[in-house]
């Protein structure tokens, strides 16, 4: 286990198994899947997920909570937020980086990266359904100081569908929609592990996005 691409990058040989979890170094997973190490997870599905645009393209066609989005693919420049569809995304950064809100905006200069614009779940949870293999959880990130619930979250709240689906409805009275929502884009994209992420308001679902890399609850 390491936390230095560059250690793991020299370390890696033909036939080695990497489990490998970190989106901010795309290339150097490239770079092992081409020297012949056993990905986890796979390829097919990081190079699927990989790009934001490419996924919510192919998802907003699949679920029953698309989003209303506009796409730019490579923009250079200070893009700015717009009433319209407040929140915009811009590159392939996960964990909140590169996610602003209208009136904020970035500060700094883009040069030929994707942007998304994206409609807002007014008062929303954060919820995640965490599919391994043929165990469902669902997920509640929450955080109060900030719209991006899982960036940070002072509290998470975890329910495992197989063994206590009651409880989870009583919790979450649309759960049952997003574990069948969830599982028909997991059954789309293939994979033994994936986090779906949803928004989910008082009168309004939306889908965010889907996640190969994905934290696991510790319980």
């Amino acid at each position: 286990c390491t936390h230095d691409p560059s250690s793991l990058n020299s370390k890696v040989n033909d036939g080695d198994l990497v489990i490998f979890f970190n989106y901010k170094h795309s290339k150097l997973y490239d770079s092992m899947v081409a020297r012949g190490a056993m990905m986890f997870p796979t390829e097919n599905i990081t190079h699927r997920l990989r790009n934001r645009a490419t996924q919510l393209k192919e998802l907003d066609a699949i679920t029953k909570f698309p989003l209303k989005r506009e796409y730019i693919e490579a923009f250079t420049g200070i893009p700015k937020p717009n009433k319209d569809l407040p929140i915009m995304k811009t590159g392939d950064n996960h964990q909140g980086i590169g996610k602003y809100k209208f009136p904020d905006a970035p500060r700094k200069m883009l040069r030929n990266e994707s942007v998304v614009y994206e409609e807002f779940v007014e008062n929303h949870r954060g919820i995640r359904v965490l599919i391994i293999d043929e165990d469902v959880f669902l997920i509640e990130q929450i955080n109060p100081d900030t719209w991006i619930k899982n960036d940070r979250p002072v509290d998470e709240v975890t329910y495992h569908w197989n063994t206590e689906k009651e409880k989870t409805i009583e919790w979450l009275s649309c759960a049952e929609q997003l574990v069948s929502d969830a599982r028909m884009l997991h059954f789309t994209l293939g994979g033994s592990l994936i986090g779906i992420d949803y928004a989910v308001g008082d009168s309004k679902i939306g889908l965010l996005e889907a996640n190969d890399m994905v934290g696991i609850p510790d319980n």
